[in-house]
């Protein structure tokens, strides 16, 4: 298995974001449904223990995109977001 890491600000996806999730129903088709379309940018995602059932990490082209997420999600569930500052390549191994 290969892993491509993709500078995705160079490709117009400015915001990196964090989405905790915890969907009303436990069936997360709708979520699946919504992730899949072609306007999303889900770089990983993970089912957790906690509060949410979900994270995802994914990227925005700007704040407008992730509000657009955010109302689309919004009806399944409760979210939690937080916006990525930078990452901690230091803090790896």
């Amino acid at each position: 298995q290969y892993t491509i890491n993709i500078d995705c600000p160079v490709f117009g996806y400015k915001v990196h974001a964090i989405v905790r999730l915890q969907l009303k129903r436990g069936d997360p088709s709708a979520l699946r449904s919504v992730l899949t379309s072609p306007n999303q940018r889900l770089i990983h995602s993970y089912q957790i223990t906690g509060e949410h059932a979900y994270m995802l990490d994914m990227a925005f082209r700007d704040m407008d995109d992730l509000r657009r997420f955010v109302e689309q999600i919004e009806p399944l569930g409760t979210c939690e977001i937080n916006i990525v500052i930078r990452e901690l390549h230091d803090l790896e191994h």
